[in-house]
């Protein structure tokens, strides 16, 4: 016959004090993920920001999606498939990342990250302060709030005038001396302007490029009448240096009559009408700088 196994009675006490040591873990380990994955409130020259994915904490960093933040600071990003490095660049600054490292280079320095940069649903995640600190901006954080603030302007040369619209009706479009008019043909800009930097043919046009301006013209008068029959219908301006951004330029010129990402051009367009022209606006995004003016005839 066996001997029947006697179990040892447990002190209640002991298991009340297991239970709680038990739950303060479980509490303890809750409040870790949920603080590692709530998302937190980013502002961004003191605009609210909304990226998917959102921007939270890692590590007791702030991580955000590396191109949403540099199409809001206005810098642009390259990606070196055979070193896995991550290139930012903008007017005036430089910074190098590479993926599974700590080490980085800001401006010519190097910098060992406190973060590896790292991919969550095909996006590559960077530590918001260093890439933003790296262009040049500053941050601030809030841990009451959980709010971060990026405060960065964009260097422009030259904003809007005033008189920028009142101009553009009169067919005068800023930094080209020409006005587009039905008398100004091909071999009018030939004759005054010379041989072209460039010429041939862009969005059904035929064009004549000369420093930073350029004339469009009908292609097929061009091709089979000659210069002195293509009439000029529309000039483009494209800044030497930047110019202004889309949110600057509204404060001057006002709302325009539509404003929208164009798949076909992947630029950020905006587009007002005066009297007998359009004029557009164009930026790699809506909050980068302008990068090319455009005067065409409304008909």
């Amino acid at each position: 016959m066996k001997k029947a196994i006697k179990l040892k009675k447990i002190n209640p006490l002991t298991t009340i004090f297991l239970t709680f040591v038990f739950l303060i873990l479980l509490t303890g380990l809750l409040a870790s993920q949920a603080g590692a994955f709530t998302p937190v409130t980013l502002f961004i020259n003191g605009d609210q920001e909304q990226y998917a994915p959102a921007p939270y904490i890692e590590d007791n960093r702030v991580v955000v999606p590396l191109r949403d933040l540099l199409e809001d600071l206005g810098a642009t990003v390259t990606w070196k498939g055979e070193t896995s490095q991550i290139l930012i660049q903008d007017e005036e600054h430089e910074a190098i990342l590479t993926m599974n490292s700590k080490k980085a280079i800001a401006n010519g320095n190097p910098i060992t990250l406190d973060i590896l940069p790292f991919m969550v649903d095909n996006r590559v995640f960077v530590p918001l302060r260093f890439v933003s600190e790296s262009l040049g901006a500053e941050v601030s954080w809030n841990a009451q709030t959980r709010e971060i603030r990026v405060n960065h302007e964009l260097k422009t040369s030259t904003d809007f005038s005033a008189d920028f619209l009142p101009m553009a009706a009169e067919g005068t479009l800023m930094g080209c001396d020409y006005k587009l008019s039905n008398e100004i043909n091909a071999q009018t800009i030939l004759t005054d302007l010379g041989e072209p930097a460039g010429e041939g043919a862009m969005e059904g046009s035929y064009y004549l490029q000369y420093d930073n301006c350029m004339f469009h013209f009908d292609y097929a008068d061009y091709i089979e009448k000659g210069p002195a029959a293509a009439q000029l219908l529309a000039i483009d301006y494209y800044p030497a240096e930047p110019i202004s951004t889309p949110a600057n330029a509204k404060k001057v010129l006002g709302q325009p009559q539509f404003e929208e990402m164009s798949e076909l051009d992947n630029q950020w367009i905006m587009h007002y009408l005066v009297d007998d022209y359009h004029i557009y606006l164009y930026a790699n995004s809506e909050t980068s700088t302008i990068t090319k003016m455009r005067l065409k005839f409304s008909q």
